[in-house]
């Protein structure tokens, strides 16, 4: 029968279970923390597996003692006996490692692994390892069956033989860390073997197993000794393996002949080769066949030092890879040279970054050189850093006569240039500058002396700790020019068409006597003896020649406003009558499309007034006129209000509304705006 491990009817709460898993908790916790500050080393892996050892076997004691019954507890003892079982081996082993003593101790090692491994296999598939677990009065635990005997001889043997070898290992260890060490670790695992008493209640002796306690002093030793002294001794042999395996460049170390002895893994790394591939080969078989680099590094070597000289190697797979090589002489205690240390960095990014900011330089410079208008650059002290062909083209100065010199001294009118000292100096002590950041307007000088308008763009561009300053120059003479050339043209195109209008206008007499003429003589025809026909084609030049003088009028009044000589006349008019006669003309046409003409005027309006009533009835004219073409049917209606009176004048509002398609909003402005 399984238990179900997580029903809480097979457990109940057991203070004497809390302190072995409190400790295991802590024991698991201070393993990972080692194995991660020394990096998963070896020495810090096989003390990773003591601690689990030791957490498996307290946890294990900890679900026994609040077990509630016998198949529970029976679950979690061979669950703790997986811990039990290995603990002895892997004692030993962290011993062995820390020491350095594994190649002599290599064989003792696997027979502790293989016994660990047996009493393991006969707990989880017999009863002869753990056969049963009785009930103390601190709860459940195990009861060992007749492989109980032997266990315990394989435990207090490799015990022994790790304590010997402790005791031995610190003799012979000389003053500092190591002995220091040793000691501090041969202490703590001495009180951690006081914790074997409680294998005395697995044979039947009701002794309670505090062995929980002397585990916990252990763990507080361990973690005092591993703060202070750490787990592997820094040796210069030690920290050479570490820079080796470590370090980022390639490196090679040659014997007197040329031939590989070490390399490291970043050099393996770069040119994809395999340690066994190169230990034994001549150098030159990492150097590319191309160019003379073979050359290069046999000059190296026979000099025996040299720094950062570019040499081009070769991959496995035949891609030239750039590297800068340095190169050091390896010498033994007597001072002999007995071989070459060969660091090969590999440069190939730098050398593409280098070549992508050489490519970018050079197309800025194309740039700047081919652009159409001078570009300038100036350092802090106003003289010039850069200086372009439309530059040279532009101000006369050729590049390499200007380049050097203050710019305000060369291309800058006398007048100005103490101006432009004080903004250079206000700029760079407060950062406040008053034509930088802009395009303005200003007057150059050419080599030659003369003057000519430029359009300057300048800003300071900030690199460390000091200001450049770069500029776009444009000559703008021929736009000036083109700009004069144009306004005048402006101004005479405005005096002919005033000429014209004041032409219009001053001949608006001559014009409308010979119209009125003719309307007034065929007036006249008409009251006398007429024929039908007769009477028919006079009444039609009228008509024609009244419409023709409206058309005259029209125009003459737009040329006086043009010319701005149209003038308004003040003459008495009475309001309501005015626009009586008006409306009466316009009746007809109401009529014949059968809709209603009608004026409104409030009795408070004044009838009797000043002003141009022939101005008045033109403008209601036009007004009702269209009102009256664009409604189809219902009404046009003519309102006056009154806005503003004083006692010499009166503000009157004339408004026409009709019912007929209207103007859509979005057309009206277009439509007005010519008014």
């Amino acid at each position: 029968m399984t238990p179900v491990l997580f029903d809480a009817a097979d457990y109940l709460f057991n203070a004497h279970a809390v302190p072995p898993a409190l400790t295991g908790l802590g024991v698991l916790v201070l393993g990972v923390a080692v194995l991660v500050s020394e990096r998963a080393s070896r020495v810090s892996r096989a003390f990773f597996a003591i601690m689990v050892a030791v957490s498996l076997w307290l946890t294990g004691i900890a679900g026994t003692y609040a077990s509630n019954n016998e198949l529970t507890g029976m679950w979690w003892s061979v669950f703790g006996f997986i811990g039990v079982a290995f603990i002895p081996s892997t004692i030993y082993v962290f011993a062995v490692v820390v020491m350095g003593i594994q190649a002599r101790r290599r064989v003792l090692m696997w027979i502790g692994w293989l016994l660990s491994a047996f009493f393991l296999a006969a707990a989880l598939s017999s009863s002869a390892m753990i056969a049963q677990v009785h009930r103390y009065w601190w709860g459940y635990y195990p009861q060992y069956g007749w492989l109980g005997i032997p266990f315990l001889a394989f435990f207090v043997g490799f015990v022994v033989v790790t304590m010997r070898d402790y005791w031995v290992e610190y003799r012979e260890a000389l003053p500092g860390t190591r002995k220091l060490r040793l000691r501090a670790l041969l202490t703590a695992y001495s009180i951690f073997n006081v914790a074997a008493l409680d294998y005395l209640p697995c044979y039947g002796i009701p002794v309670y197993p505090f062995g929980y306690v002397p585990v916990f002093v252990w763990f507080a030793l361990l973690a005092r000794t591993i703060r202070r002294y750490r787990l592997v001794d820094i040796v210069p042999a030690f920290a050479a393996n570490e820079i080796l395996a470590t370090m980022a460049d390639p490196l090679v170390v040659c014997d007197a002949d040329g031939r590989i002895r070490v390399v490291n893994q970043a050099l393996c790394a770069t040119f994809a080769y395999t340690q066994a591939e190169l230990l034994g080969a001549p150098l030159e078989r990492l150097v590319h066949a191309e160019g003379n680099s073979t050359a290069q590094l046999r000059r190296l070597l026979s000099s025996g030092s040299g720094r950062d000289e570019e040499l081009l190697f070769s991959a496995r797979d035949g891609e030239p890879i750039a590297v800068n090589v340095s190169i050091s002489p390896l010498r033994d205690r007597a001072g002999a040279v007995v071989g070459t240390v060969v660091i090969a960095r590999d440069i190939r990014e730098p050398k593409r970054v280098e070549a992508a900011l050489r490519s970018s330089e050079e197309r800025t410079r194309l740039i700047i050189e081919n652009a159409m208008d001078p570009v300038i650059t100036l350092d802090a002290a106003g003289a010039v850093i850069g200086w372009n062909s439309q530059a040279e083209r532009v101000f006369g100065w050729p590049r390499h006569d200007i380049m050097g010199c203050s710019l305000a001294e060369t291309i800058m009118p006398p007048r100005y240039r103490k101006a432009h000292a004080r903004g250079m100096q206000r700029f760079l002590a407060t950062g406040e500058a008053r034509v930088a950041n802009q395009t303005i307007e200003i007057t150059a000088l050419h080599r030659t002396g003369h003057e000519f308008p430029v359009e300057l763009s300048i800003w300071p561009v900030k690199i460390g700790d000091t200001f450049t300053f770069s500029a776009f120059a444009r000559d703008i003479t021929e736009r000036k020019r083109a700009q004069t050339d144009l306004q005048q043209a402006k101004e005479a195109a405005e005096a002919a068409s005033r000429a014209k209008s004041e032409f219009l206008a001053n001949m608006s007499h001559e014009i409308r006597t010979p119209m009125n003429g003719i309307i007034g003589m065929t007036a006249l025809t008409l009251n006398t003896e007429l024929s039908s026909e007769q009477r028919e084609y006079l009444t039609m030049v009228r008509s024609s020649a009244d419409s023709l003088l409206t058309v005259i009028n029209d125009i003459l009044d737009f040329s006086k406003v043009e010319a701005g000589k149209l003038e308004l006349h003040e003459d008495d008019f009475g309001l309501r009558e005015t626009l009586g006669e008006t409306l009466k003309s316009l009746g007809v046409r109401a009529a014949a499309k059968a809709l209603e003409l009608a004026c409104e005027i409030p009795s408070e309006t004044p009838d009797a007034l000043v002003g141009d009533a022939g101005r008045l009835r033109q403008v209601l004219v036009n007004l009702v006129g269209n009102a009256l073409k664009f409604t189809a049917r219902g009404e046009v209606v003519v309102r006056v209000s009154q806005e503003s009176r004083t006692p010499d004048a009166v503000g009157l509002h004339f408004t026409v509304t009709d019912t007929g398609i209207g103007i859509p909003a979005d057309k009206q402005q277009r439509i007005f705006n010519a008014f």
